[in-house]
């Protein structure tokens, strides 16, 4: 057992993700749900056992397709191990206080892209996936979603935008290249100006990166109260013909807020930068008079993520709890980065866990990268039973990366998610100029930004 300690300390390990001791299986229909997904057209799949063959033959085949024989290779041909080196820290001293989460307004059926993608294709992606329904920005940004969340959550809790000290922001969808998203939803929010605040750019593992990051700002002593805001409008950066994104994605937004207190939290990390060709949203830099740069549609190797997340992912859970010297019995519930539902069944079978400590919310919302996570918590604020402390949260994806925390959610105030429509876009929250929507700033000639006028969101409880 871990003791509490009154001033906040640091207290760094550093390990190795090793590999479980349980031998690895592959369900037969593994390869029939790569193709639900459609995945198994997307780069080269992974061999899986079924067939006529023997005993042995399936075994030398699931040896072969999933590199135990021949060890993965990185863009740049070394051979790298197939479990990921881990780096496992303990903060003591601090406290999640409260969870709010936004969504828009808009919501878009699976079942409406038939027209475009064939009843067919969308009913046996969305029949793996377990994704109904998406939810869609539309004229909505990341600025506007977060700041959302945030009045939700100090609305929960009646705190006071001044009291709260710094803020940090998980997007990869940020409302311009610069200033940081950060700076204006802190404006918005009414905040102080002696704030730290800041964005980092990470997608599914985003919400553990983030809440790495207030937890090391309140134990350093530099903040008090920490604002971990998630959001991303994903669905701008998705080629209208690519099903496997379309299907699958939604945009949403959370907030969090990490305080001094009496808890701690356990973190665990793992980036490989090499796989970087498997998920990522290219960026070029041009001459172009108009245009200083141009990004790109988001694109995603389906069959390589999936594979990197139901190999790795395990690896990580099982070396975090062996560091910390835990069983599976003794975690109370597993909250997974919601990427669709036949990963998480996938991996919960894997890994021995009953499916009703391993709650799945995809389905009414996408894959909501790194906001699925605190967004999975807000969808069942009514649901008292997860106020648990020894909660394990694991995200997993673009990088690639995987972070695991062991959290406490006792005495969390969570709030159900709000509603937010198209007319709120771009209004400010606090007095004085609202920024400017980024497509008005690209229009001006001068450097002057556009102005607009101040107004008070309207939200609707989900």
């Amino acid at each position: 057992m871990r003791s509490d300690h009154d001033a906040a300390t640091v207290t760094r390990r550093t390990g190795r993700f090793a590999r479980s001791g349980r031998r690895r299986t592959h369900p037969r229909g593994e390869a029939g749900h790569l193709r639900e997904l459609g995945l198994a057209d997307q780069g080269d799949a992974p061999r899986l056992c079924r067939g006529p063959l023997s005993r042995r033959a399936r075994r030398r085949a699931a040896r072969s397709a999933h590199g135990r024989r021949q060890p993965a290779r990185r863009a740049d041909g070394v051979a790298r191990p197939r479990w990921a080196s881990g780096m496992n820290t303990t903060i003591n001293g601090v406290s999640i206080a409260a969870i709010a989460a936004s969504l828009p307004r808009e919501v878009v059926a699976v079942d409406s892209f038939a027209a475009r993608y064939g009843r067919h294709e969308v009913e046996r992606i969305a029949r793996s996936t377990g994704i109904e329904a998406i939810r869609v920005a539309g004229g909505l940004t990341t600025g506007d979603l977060s700041t959302a969340a945030a009045h939700s959550l100090c609305a929960a809790i009646d705190a006071d935008p001044a009291s709260i000290d710094g803020l940090v922001l998980v997007t990869q969808t940020p409302d311009c290249a610069m200033p940081a998203t950060s700076a204006l939803i802190a404006h918005r929010l009414g905040l102080r100006r002696d704030v730290v605040a800041f964005d980092l750019n990470f997608g599914c593992s985003g919400y553990i990166y983030g809440l790495y990051q207030a937890a090391l700002l309140v134990a350093a002593g530099g903040c008090r109260r920490v604002l971990v805001c998630t959001g991303d409008v994903i669905t701008k950066l998705l080629h209208p013909d690519d099903r496997h994104v379309r299907l699958v994605f939604g945009d949403a937004a959370t907030a969090t807020l990490i305080e001094q207190g009496n808890d701690a939290i356990d973190f665990a990390f793992s980036t490989d930068g090499s796989g970087m060709q498997h998920l990522h949203t290219p960026l070029a830099y041009t001459d172009d008079a108009a245009h200083a740069s141009r990004t790109g549609h988001l694109f995603m190797d389906g069959a390589q993520v999936m594979s990197f997340a139901l190999e790795q992912v395990p690896l990580a859970v099982n070396a975090f709890l062996a560091t910390h010297r835990l069983t599976l019995d003794e975690v109370p519930l597993f909250l997974f980065h919601q990427a669709n539902r036949f990963m998480l069944h996938y991996l919960a079978r894997k890994l021995g866990i009953a499916p009703q400590r391993m709650p799945v919310s995809v389905g009414a919302v996408g894959n909501t990268g790194p906001s699925s996570i605190p967004l999975t918590v807000s969808l069942a604020a009514a649901e008292t039973g997860w106020r648990h402390q020894g909660v394990l949260a694991c995200g997993f994806g673009v990088g690639l990366s995987v972070g695991v925390a062991r959290l406490s959610l006792r005495n969390t105030v969570v709030a159900a998610p709000v509603d937010v429509g198209d007319e709120t876009a771009g209004l400010a929250d606090a007095p004085g100029p609202a920024p400017a929507p980024a497509d008005d700033l690209l229009r001006q000639s001068t450097r002057k930004s556009s102005i607009g006028e101040s107004n008070d969101h309207q939200y609707d409880l989900v």
